[in-house]
């Protein structure tokens, strides 16, 4: 099985999360699955590729939005996670072939907010691209 921060096709992307118990087919299973967090999301980063385009085949760029959905039993902590919003043409930044907000990836839970904005900090300053795949990579050696 692959691992996070080696390039993927799309599909292969999306089984290697599933395999983990991370993905979701929408917000309200992700929301049934984890009672008391459904608090008002808030934005960690919006509009991430999932993965490095450089290094990714095919058509289309799936691009995401993670957020953080506190807990309303745990005061401070909450889970993150990433929604795929749209898909785009690789050969067009700007035609969008298909918008969505499913499936859900748990990129971590019970984290704090304040660890969230870390992980993506320490992605944006170290990674290549700054992409789903390596804030994925990121939880993965926490």
């Amino acid at each position: 099985m692959a691992e996070f921060g080696r390039t993927v096709d799309n599909t292969d992307f999306l089984e290697m999360v599933e395999a983990r118990g991370r993905l979701y087919p929408d917000v309200r299973d992700y929301l049934r699955a984890r009672p008391g967090h459904g608090g008002r999301r808030r934005s960690v980063v919006a509009g991430i590729q999932e993965q490095d385009s450089v290094e990714t085949a095919g058509d289309l760029l799936a691009q995401w939005d993670v957020v953080f959905y506190p807990s309303l039993i745990v005061h401070g902590q909450g889970d993150v996670v990433a929604h795929r919003v749209l898909r785009r043409s690789r050969y067009s930044r700007t035609a969008i072939v298909q918008r969505d907000e499913h499936p859900v990836i748990m990129v971590a839970q019970d984290v704090t907010r304040a660890e969230a904005d870390a992980a993506w900090r320490s992605v944006t300053e170290g990674a290549r691209a700054a992409t789903l795949e390596s804030l994925l990579a990121e939880y993965g050696g926490r």
